[in-house]
């Protein structure tokens, strides 16, 4: 005889129905670690990717979650909840609601963040670094910027932080980004170092139906990418490939790969991939659905290994706005 802990749900639920039973509720979902309250979507709210250009919803965004709870979640996850959600808090106060894209970043289980700030045409002084590290003064130690040149032609900035720098014990790292004349190889980012700007990354962009050839020719020309130990297809991960853009990046140590827009279905096949805090993929699956409406952008980090010769991941990361 086949017992009910055999049936398949559906066919449970079926079979209640038939006998007139009440199907068993769903199982509650497993409360967050953060203390802060979760934030639901707004119907008029405008949803913006990590470049800050508007995206529809994917589905109606009733009864759903704003992304910067998976950022709140991340802090809660690290023990630095408060220390973080001051720094959102200070940004969202500055800027305005959904204008700071945030990354959260994970090497080897460690969990770090990046804040940025847009300032096309630098025509927003709410958006300038002065307004930016004075809004942050009394929350995160400020940036040295002494050896910073008096005038950057840049349309944005971003703050690397880590779990020192939220409890007050290190600065932040301050990068540029400038687009140039928007040719190839002409978006690049310089990081702020005591000796002055730093070359830190080369971005290119890519619509994934239309710019293949040119997409697998940036690929293949990295040397950490385009190794053949692996091979294109092993780093443009099939999964990912629904996407709206691709973004490579030639770094000092590593290069990298970006998807901008995919769903949270992809997130969640994306974090367990690359082996996430199992408390931060327990928290986003149990809330798919209400996670549903949103985009997401997501980035791997591809390093040589000396041993083996093969590029493998050093370092992914998850971007949305708050």
């Amino acid at each position: 005889m086949t017992t009910r802990r055999h049936l398949e749900l559906a066919r449970i639920d079926a079979l209640d129905a038939v006998l007139g039973r009440a199907p068993a509720p769903p199982a509650p979902i497993a409360p967050p670690l953060a203390r802060r309250l979760e934030e639901d979507a707004r119907a008029d709210e405008i949803l913006r990717d990590y470049v800050l250009a508007p995206y529809p919803p994917r589905r109606d965004p009733t009864g759903g979650l704003r992304a910067v709870n998976l950022l709140i979640e991340s802090f809660a996850l690290a023990g630095v909840e408060d220390e973080g959600v001051r720094v959102i808090d200070r940004l969202r106060a500055l800027l305005g609601l959904g204008r700071t894209v945030w990354g959260v970043k994970c090497a080897d289980g460690e969990l770090g963040w990046e804040l940025y700030v847009y300032d096309p045409g630098r025509a927003r002084p709410e958006a300038q670094v002065d307004a930016i590290v004075g809004a942050l003064a009394d929350v995160i130690p400020p940036v040295d910027r002494r050896a910073a040149p008096p005038r950057i032609d840049h349309h944005m900035v971003s703050l690397q932080l880590d779990a020192r720098v939220l409890r007050g014990l290190a600065a932040p790292t301050l990068t540029y980004y400038v687009h140039g004349d928007d040719e190839p190889g002409a978006s690049r980012s310089y990081t702020l170092t005591h000796g002055g700007l730093q070359l830190a990354n080369l971005y290119t962009f890519h619509d994934p139906r239309q710019d293949v050839r040119a997409l697998l020719a940036r690929v293949r020309s990295s040397v950490h990418l385009g190794t053949p130990a692996v091979g294109v297809a092993a780093l443009l991960w099939p999964e990912l490939h629904r996407c709206r853009r691709i973004c490579i990046a030639n770094k000092r140590s590593a290069d990298g790969v970006y998807w901008s827009g995919v769903d949270t279905d992809q997130l969640a096949w994306f974090l367990g991939r690359m082996a996430w805090p199992a408390a931060l993929r327990a928290n986003l699956d149990a809330r798919r659905a209400r996670y549903g409406h949103l985009a997401w952008d997501v980035g791997i980090d591809v390093a040589i290994d000396r041993a083996t010769g093969a590029a493998h991941p050093t370092r992914s990361a998850i971007y949305a706005t708050s």
